[in-house]
């Protein structure tokens, strides 16, 4: 589970995958008796920490028969699918870990999530420059401390592996849709030599550059690049009745 305003994303495997997203409304983590409570909740299949006091199956069983019920056109389609998002929320305050973050007005959450969104976009958009730590505290009005702690408490990230990510994502995206040579695209996503980028990128990704433009299905030239929802609906029926 991805807890709101974190910084996420999906590695690609080397095995073709179909992925269920199911995205929460805040609302339903909402305490009725005190609105400025905010809940973080740890659950990850591939951590050892903080395991749930279920097993896993069961919140994948309700994810699956959300997916099917998802699929329906009728009025209890619609009514069962409501019913089973309230059961996964129950379930993950009954048997997942889980902090309290009390605020003591909500406007002071609002403003911290625009500051993690102004955070975000200023990386994106001059993580090549130099000196990106001191320009960035100077542009938010924090010290580099203050920004360390904000950024870990908000994303579990460091400003450093923020930049990181930040760089393999645009290597990515070269390495997909474009034909340049692996050193050009090093030098564009910012990491400098080809060296440094098979280093960082086979330690993140478990692959080389190479590799992933080999088996990453580079799109062809002019075409439309397709998003998450291209998929076979078939399969996808089948793949949910089967975790169900």
């Amino acid at each position: 589970m991805v807890n709101s305003k974190v910084v996420h994303g999906l590695q690609k495997t080397n095995q073709d995958n179909i992925c269920l997203f199911i995205q929460l409304n805040k609302a339903l983590f909402e305490n009725w008796q005190d609105k400025n409570q905010v809940y973080r909740f740890y659950l990850n299949s591939v951590k050892e920490k903080l395991k749930p006091k279920a097993p896993y199956c069961k919140f994948i069983n309700t994810v699956a028969r959300i997916g099917l019920e998802s699929d329906g056109k009728s009025i209890a389609n619609l009514y069962r699918m409501q019913a089973l998002l309230y059961a996964l929320v129950a379930d993950l305050f009954e048997y997942v870990h889980y902090d309290i973050r009390q605020y003591a007005n909500k406007s002071v959450l609002e403003e911290e999530s625009d500051v993690l969104l102004k955070i975000i976009e200023y990386v994106e958009q001059h993580y090549l420059e130099d000196n990106i730590t001191e320009r960035l505290c100077h542009y938010i009005g924090m010290s580099e401390k203050t920004l360390y702690r904000f950024l870990k408490s908000h994303t579990n990230l460091t400003l450093k592996e923020l930049i990181v990510n930040t760089k393999l994502e645009r290597a990515q995206y070269l390495l997909t849709t474009t034909d340049k040579p692996i050193s050009v695209i090093a030098c564009e996503s910012g990491f400098g030599n080809c060296k440094t980028f098979y280093r960082i990128y086979k330690k993140e990704t478990g692959m080389t550059p190479t590799e992933y433009k080999q088996n990453g299905r580079p799109i062809e030239k002019n075409k439309k690049i397709q998003g998450y929802l291209d998929f076979n609906k078939r399969e996808a029926i089948q793949l949910l009745k089967y975790y169900t």
